[in-house]
């Protein structure tokens, strides 16, 4: 287990403009066979960019990448705040376009990768660490 010693940044951190501060951050699942309310909203603590919902061998987990860079936990059996998401250290330095779990021997494993040239490889219960860093 490898702990996060970002590379210095080619480039200051960039972090979310005041107008999207004071958005709401609010995601919403639907179910298409009850369309009237959403089945479960989630509360992120940044706007949501992408969401791997669903983990394909534990169903009570989502992933999702922030407009900020982190990365996010839920467990749906929970609520709807994350039980875990990523440090800025560890983190990509743009927002996370996309996000996917892995399939493997667990079912915590994700990977994520942004317009800052990263692909960050993270485990639940590890996202204050990134266990591995690829960078250009």
């Amino acid at each position: 287990m490898h702990t996060c010693v970002p590379p210095p940044p080619s480039r200051p951190l960039q972090f979310q403009d005041w107008r999207i501060e004071r958005a709401s951050h609010a995601s919403y699942i639907w179910d298409v066979n009850s369309p009237n309310e959403p089945e479960m909203a989630l509360h992120p603590v940044a706007s949501l960019c992408c969401l791997d919902a669903y983990n394909p061998k534990q169903q009570d987990l989502l992933v999702g990448g922030l407009y900020n860079g982190l990365v996010s936990f839920w467990d749906t059996r929970k609520g709807p705040s994350p039980v875990e998401t990523s440090v800025i250290a560890c983190s990509h330095r743009d927002p996370v376009y996309d996000i996917c779990w892995l399939a493997g021997k667990t079912a915590t494993d994700c990977v994520s990768t942004s317009t800052d040239g990263q692909v960050l490889y993270s485990h639940y219960g590890y996202a204050y660490r990134v266990l591995r860093m690829y960078s250009p």
